[in-house]
């Protein structure tokens, strides 16, 4: 087992600095993380037919937490880039998420795939943003 340390590299130490600071790393240090693949739930109660036309595969989706929620303390609801709501993610798929985020974790949803039947049925990808 070698003992050297590693050459100094000042580029590295120059992104270090920015991360420890608080500050945004470059694109190329940042991982999206896969954590499940869902469909929203209660699509059939949020309106989606004034707007549903505007939604489109791959578009990203927001995440914000409803630790209030009077049916669910860990409901985690899901809106478009215009902060409509969408619906949910369905209850038994979202505790560890609501988990996640209440540590501070940065979670956001893309949609997968739009099926139209009796209701809009929207599948989306949850994933984790990290640097």
């Amino acid at each position: 087992m070698s003992h050297e340390l590693a050459p100094f590299n000042p580029a590295t130490m120059a992104l270090m600095r920015v991360a420890l600071s608080g500050g945004t790393l470059p694109a190329p240090y940042a991982r999206e993380i896969r954590l499940l693949e869902c469909h929203i739930a209660g699509t059939q109660y949020a309106g989606l037919e004034e707007f549903a036309w505007e939604l489109e595969t791959g578009e990203m989706l927001t995440l914000k937490r409803e630790p209030d929620n009077p049916h669910d303390g860990n409901a985690i609801r899901i809106q478009d880039r215009h902060e409509r709501k969408l619906g949910y993610v369905p209850k038994a798929k979202n505790e560890v998420l609501a988990a996640l985020m209440d540590a501070g974790k940065f979670l956001s949803a893309r949609i997968h795939t739009l099926e139209t039947d009796n209701w809009m049925n929207i599948r989306v990808v949850v994933v984790m943003h990290e640097v």
